[in-house]
């Protein structure tokens, strides 16, 4: 059993982080499915293939929410918090290989803490960047993910009753929602990261998003 990871979410200021995974015997008939890079297909077409992906292989999706995030990197890394959440969907679905999308930059080291964090039977775990556009099991996992974070941020909206858009800050719908949120209420929205950048050294997010804000 051969399974791919990957994650959706990791640069937002708003919304969560999500990592797939998705496990199956015929990586080659999930490419015949339609998986490939999510960034490579409309939301409607994404949609479409995630629901053949669910209904052939067998997946797992962990969300970690704004919050968690917000008091994980305290004290951790983004990276360190992605290889804990990598590693918990591919203990649940417990295949002999996985291939993941690095997000470390170096992508063996990124494996090599998941595979340590990984309870027997043994797992070899293979980290590459670009995962999602060479391997379609990666591809798949990149759509599911993408695809629950997608409902997730509209789940949001209609909490907070507003368009937020993507929950990326360079999404000019995104920046409006922050901007006027902060006119009106002179403090950041719910399911805003307090700490969004991507590698070590986080610095907090309203010296970040000043020229949005």
């Amino acid at each position: 059993m051969l399974a791919g990871a990957d994650e959706a979410g990791r640069g937002p200021v708003l919304g969560p982080l999500v990592v797939a995974a998705v496990a199956a015997r015929s990586p080659a008939h999930l490419a015949r499915l339609g998986a490939c890079d999510s960034k490579l297909l409309s939301p409607d077409k994404r949609e479409q293939v995630a629901t053949r992906i669910r209904a052939y292989a067998r997946c797992e999706v962990r969300v970690v929410s704004a919050a968690e995030l917000n008091a994980g990197m305290r004290t951790r890394t983004l990276n360190q918090i992605e290889v804990d959440a990598f590693a918990e969907v591919l203990a649940r679905l417990a295949p002999s290989r996985a291939v993941v999308d690095a997000c470390d930059p170096v992508a063996d080291r990124f494996a090599d803490h998941i595979m340590r964090r990984l309870p027997p039977p043994p797992c070899e775990v293979r980290a590459r960047h670009g995962a999602d556009r060479s391997h379609a099991i990666v591809g798949a996992a990149s759509i599911v993910a993408k695809v629950t974070r997608d409902a997730i941020v509209r789940d949001i909206e209609r909490e907070i009753g507003e368009p937020i858009g993507s929950g990326y800050p360079h999404d000019p719908r995104t920046r409006a929602f922050l901007q006027r949120w902060r006119q009106e209420h002179d403090d950041l929205p719910p399911h805003t990261r307090l700490y969004w950048a991507t590698v070590a050294g986080d610095r907090p997010l309203d010296r970040r998003l000043e020229k949005y804000l």
